[in-house]
């Protein structure tokens, strides 16, 4: 899956939930900074530990995410 995909995937479910990157970030226990960066598209590869996080606090299925269903 590209960056591209599963960025729109995610700031569309951020939006339809509607969390803040701070919600997130205090969710996943990261910084701000870190989702913020992720969110606008500048970090093109997460750690799998940070992209699991983010897609199970959006209610995102992993294996839906690379398989296209979402």
């Amino acid at each position: 899956m590209n960056t591209a995909a599963w960025l729109k995937i995610f700031q569309e479910r951020q939006k339809e939930l509607g969390l803040t990157n701070k919600r997130i970030a205090e969710l996943v226990q990261h910084s701000e900074k870190t989702i913020s960066r992720l969110f606008s598209g500048e970090t093109k590869e997460p750690d799998i530990y940070l992209f699991y996080s983010v897609a199970t606090v959006l209610n995102l299925s992993i294996d839906a995410l690379f398989a296209g269903y979402v």
